[in-house]
């Protein structure tokens, strides 16, 4: 088997498994919530708390892949965790209680980190110096791509045979993911295989450097850095909580709640296709200039929702909206690679992600409160733009705390 040829499968392991921790685990969640709540007698806000139960699996099994990497062997925990994602998925099927959703979703979730972002991060990074960004943003990308092709796919089912067959499918396609993982030989690393990343002569030059800069200081997590870092991430994953209230959004300005679906359409599109730009960004012009793109993207998308005269503009600004998920799903670790040596990296991310998932599981709830106290959508859209600013603010300050 040729060095490129390995390579390309990693990434199709990668994209498979993507595929199943974003596309499954997460992105399918929204058409539970109606049949569910409603065949076992609860509000939608109730049963959605099984929604933030999930969340936090996956912050608390973040933060856990780095230790069990030291002591098993990647596909090994591959398969583990797909045969447990798969199990608690079926056994929600059976489940009539929110608690026995929310058991289930936490230990779903936890099980979903170990082939999701942190575990894929670290996959990527051994293989790849050359086109890491590209191969980035290729693999979260098939997150949005799956959720897309399969949402209607699973709505259709669960329409026709119940929304207990939704959860049936969905738990053979984790095991289903899993397979390009579990049949194609490879480990976690190249060197185990006498085999070198994926690089080319000039980004090895530029890879060296940067690490250089960065590894002449010790790591620590008391440093300025970090703690700018770890602010970043969390107001940025805040921002994601504005797409569950996009519909809100369209009637709040006098559209219609067709219009409001149409922009979470169009923030979805934007979901794919930037996370894919941000990555060639980050290849040709660096992390901080690609994270920028986004945040100009994400800043110009609230100003056109806020003063969205018609549904162009409406549409168009949720569509530069969805930029935020370039930049939470792809943007920040691709930062965190460019302020910290390798070696560092892997202290870094997972507790970046921790702090990211914790703050996913809230970030709807903030723009509901929002709009209690306000009345209306017009303080969280100004509020969004501030935020935005205040992410620039500190992602720029972070990267001039290594120089």
């Amino acid at each position: 088997m040729t060095k490129n040829k390995k390579h390309f499968l990693i990434a199709v392991i990668a994209c498979a498994l993507a595929s199943s921790s974003v596309g499954l685990n997460i992105n399918l969640n929204g058409l539970y919530i109606q049949p569910v709540s409603q065949a076992i007698g609860v509000s939608t806000g109730a049963f959605s708390l099984h929604s933030t139960f999930i969340s936090i699996g996956i912050a608390m099994g973040s933060i856990s892949v780095p230790v069990f990497l030291k002591k098993m062997d990647y596909r090994l925990l591959v398969l583990i965790a797909s045969v447990v994602a798969a199990v608690m998925t079926l056994l929600m099927s059976f489940s009539t209680q929110v608690w026995m959703f929310s058991i289930l979703g936490f230990t779903r979730g936890f099980a979903s980190a170990f082939f999701g972002f942190v575990g894929l991060q670290f996959l990527i990074n051994n293989w790849f110096i050359s086109k890491h960004g590209l191969v980035t943003s290729l693999v979260f990308s098939f997150g949005g791509v799956a959720g897309a092709i399969l949402s209607p796919i699973v709505s259709s089912l669960m329409e026709s045979r119940g929304w207990q067959a939704g959860y049936w499918i969905q738990a053979v396609l984790y095991l289903v993911f899993a397979l390009p993982a579990l049949l194609i030989p490879y480990k976690a690393s190249p060197q185990e295989e006498g085999l070198e990343p994926y690089q080319d002569g000039e980004q090895i030059k530029t890879v060296q450097e940067g690490d250089f800069k960065s590894a002449v200081k010790p790591f620590s997590y008391k440093t300025p850095t970090f703690v700018l870092v770890i602010l970043m991430s969390i107001f940025a994953t805040a921002l994601t909580g504005m797409v569950q209230h996009l519909p809100g959004v369209a009637t709040d300005f006098a559209f219609t709640a067709r219009t409001g679906a149409m922009m979470i359409s169009a923030a979805m599109i934007a979901n794919i296709l930037f996370k894919l730009l941000i990555g060639v960004l980050n290849d040709s012009k660096g992390a901080v200039f690609a994270n920028m793109v986004m945040l100009i993207a994400v800043a110009a998308g609230f100003v056109m929702m806020l003063f969205g005269a018609n549904q162009v503009l409406m549409l168009s600004g949720s569509f530069l909206f969805g930029a935020i998920y370039g930049l939470t799903a792809v943007g920040v670790a691709l930062f965190i690679k460019h302020l910290y040596p390798i070696e560092h990296f892997g202290r870094v991310f997972p507790i970046v992600s921790f702090t990211q998932n914790i703050g996913a599981a809230f970030a709807i709830s903030i723009y509901g409160f929002s709009y209690d106290l306000s009345g209306g959508y017009t303080a969280a859209l100004i509020g969004s733009i501030a935020v935005t600013v205040l992410i620039a603010v500190l992602m720029l300050m972070a990267n001039k705390s290594i120089k």
